[in-house]
C-alpha cells in the first residue's frame, strides 16, 4: 500500500505504476508491464495511453481497487483472472478459475490446421480438452467452413466456452465428456489437444499461478503423459484415414508422445519448436 502521507493525495497514474512495479518484483517476471495491464483494465485505458500520459490522476476509489488488484497479483493470481479475460490468436476470449488461460504456444496447434488448408475447404476438426474454447474458436474463425467440435469433462469450463461462442458468433459443437468417451460413430480430418501434460509433482513448482489455474487442466500424472496415452489409445477410431492429429505437450515429451502416435498407426510424425525453443508440438497422420 502507498505511504499514508500520500493516500490523502491525488496520486498520478504513473506513481501507482511506478509503486506497483516495485510491489511486484519479486513475484512476477513482467512487473510493470503486469502495472500497465492492470491499470488499463481499470481505467478503460489503452497501455500506450497510460505510457503517454503518466501525469494523469487516480480518484480515491479507483486507486484502493487498484491497490487489491497488485496486491491479489503479488499473490500470484494471474492478471488474465483479475482481468477476466485473454486473448488468443486475436480473439478477446472471457476466462475464469475453472478455465486454464490460454498460452501464446498454443497459438502453434491453430497455425498447424491452418498453415495446411484453405479458407474455402470444408474439414471436421475436433478439440479435446477445450477449457475456454480458445483452439476451437480460433479455428472456426480462421476456417469458417469447417465443423468444428469441441471436447471438456468440466462442465464448468464449457459452459465458459459456450459464453465465449455466443459472444463471437462463432458456432462451435460442444460436448462435455471424458477424451472421446461420447464420441461415437464420427470421424474427423483434425484433432487437436492440449491435455494436461504437467507431472503432479512439478504443479507447485514451475510457478505460483498454476496453484490458482484447475489443477485437472493441468496435472497429467507421474509422467506428465496419463492422458495422452489415453487419448492415443483410441485415436484411431474418430480420425480419417489420411487425417491428423496435433497434440501440445511438454519439451522433455516430446520421444514418447512420438512413439506413443507410431505405436498406434501413425506416420509422418514430426515434433515442433515454439518460439522459445523447445519442442513443444508432435503431430502424426493416420494411415
Amino acid at each position: 500500500m502507498l505511504p499514508k502521507q500520500d493516500q490523502s493525495k491525488q496520486v498520478e497514474i504513473g506513481q501507482m505504476i511506478d509503486w506497483a512495479t516495485s510491489l511486484l518484483a519479486g513475484s512476477t517476471q513482467s512487473p510493470r508491464l503486469d502495472a500497465e495491464i492492470l491499470m488499463g483494465e481499470l481505467i478503460s485505458c489503452s497501455r500506450s495511453t497510460i505510457i503517454a500520459f503518466p501525469e494523469r490522476t487516480l480518484s480515491k476509489s479507483l486507486r484502493k481497487n487498484y491497490e487489491l488488484l497488485i496486491q491479489r497479483r503479488a499473490k500470484g493470481i494471474p492478471v488474465a483472472y483479475l482481468m477476466g479475460q485473454k486473448e488468443f490468436y486475436s480473439l478477446v476470449l472471457q476466462v475464469s478459475p475453472d478455465t486454464l488461460v490460454p498460452r501464446p504456444e498454443t497459438e502453434m496447434l491453430v497455425d498447424e490446421v491452418i498453415s495446411c488448408t484453405s479458407q474455402q475447404q470444408k474439414a471436421s476438426v475436433l478439440d479435446l480438452g477445450t477449457g475456454c474454447g480458445a483452439i476451437a474458436l480460433a479455428i472456426k474463425q480462421q476456417r469458417p467452413k469447417f465443423r468444428v467440435v469441441a471436447v471438456d469433462s468440466s462442465l464448468d469450463a464449457l459452459l465458459v466456452a459456450i459464453e465465449n461462442g455466443a459472444r463471437l458468433g462463432l458456432e462451435v459443437e460442444w460436448i462435455c465428456s471424458s477424451w472421446l468417451d461420447s464420441i461415437k460413430h464420427c470421424c474427423f480430418d483434425f484433432v487437436v489437444s492440449n491435455p494436461p501434460y504437467v507431472e503432479t509433482k512439478k504443479i507447485g513448482l514451475i510457478s505460483s499461478e498454476l496453484s490458482y489455474e484447475p489443477k485437472k487442466a493441468l496435472d497429467g500424472g507421474v509422467d506428465g503423459l496419463d492422458s495422452i496415452r489415453q487419448i492415443t489409445a483410441n485415436l484411431g477410431s474418430v480420425i480419417n484415414h489420411g487425417g491428423k492429429i496435433f497434440f501440445e505437450h511438454g519439451y522433455e515429451q516430446a520421444p514418447v508422445v512420438a512413439k506413443l502416435l507410431q505405436d498406434s498407426g501413425f506416420f509422418n510424425v514430426k515434433t515442433k519448436k515454439d518460439l522459445a525453443g523447445f519442442a513443444r508440438m508432435t503431430s502424426g497422420q493416420l494411415l
